[in-house]
């Protein structure tokens, strides 16, 4: 009798539930390129008037004055402003620096003055045991030869629960067993400065669909 161990199905389901991600994700990226494409246009082509918001004015430290407080900095350009906010009491500038950079409402601004933050506690480290069921997989799925899916040997249930869970780990092995299903995805015609076509792997494509893998493995049941 052929042997099928515990959460077979589960793990047939998350494989399928990864690439569906992956190739929607690919689909969505190359829609938004045409897109991109039909909206483009060249640059003799636009007007004078909008050619000047592209522009850009180089900015330098001395050109304004800087206030600080509670580690956040304020520029201020004009001389007369300020003039009138260095001849506010240090209290006021606080607030006021906390209002201008950070944006925040009056209670905020109470809670942030009133109370001196704590450092947060390191987290536990994670002993050898939990890395090595997390890469690994459980002990008894090892002994025994692991099933497969279109030929291809499927991931641990215990790697899926932990990367669900947020397991930085697990998430890890999960983006590397994609990896060659992501090239796949991902190998389009570029071309270099002079103008050159080359097969490679998009690499800003591929970047986003590990992300969009990640929050859907985090965001899935």
């Amino acid at each position: 009798m052929k042997y099928t161990p515990d959460g077979y199905g589960e793990r047939c389901r998350f494989d399928a539930f990864c690439k569906t991600v992956l190739r929607n994700e690919a689909r969505t990226h190359l829609r938004d390129l045409g897109r991109q494409r039909n909206r483009e246009i060249e640059f003799s082509a636009l007007s004078q008037q909008e050619m000047d918001k592209l522009c850009t004015v180089d900015e330098y430290p001395s050109d304004s004055f800087l206030f600080t407080a509670y580690g956040y900095a304020l520029h201020i350009r004009d001389e007369l402003v300020a003039d009138a906010f260095a001849s506010l009491p240090e209290q006021e500038q606080g607030i006021l620096i906390l209002h201008c950079v950070l944006e925040l409402a009056d209670g905020e601004i109470g809670g942030l003055v009133g109370n001196v933050p704590q450092r947060r506690p390191a987290a536990p480290h994670q002993g050898p045991e939990r890395i090595a069921e997390t890469i690994g997989g459980r002990k008894e799925e090892t002994e025994m030869k692991q099933p497969t899916f279109c030929g291809r040997e499927l991931l641990p249930l215990s790697v899926i629960e932990a990367a669900r869970a947020g397991d930085p780990l697990a998430v890890e092995r999960i983006l590397r067993y994609y990896d060659g299903y992501m090239n796949k995805l991902c190998t389009r015609t570029l071309y270099d400065l002079d103008g050159s076509p080359r097969v490679r792997v998009d690499e800003y494509m591929k970047r986003r669909l590990q992300s969009r893998l990640i929050r859907a493995i985090l965001n899935s049941p």
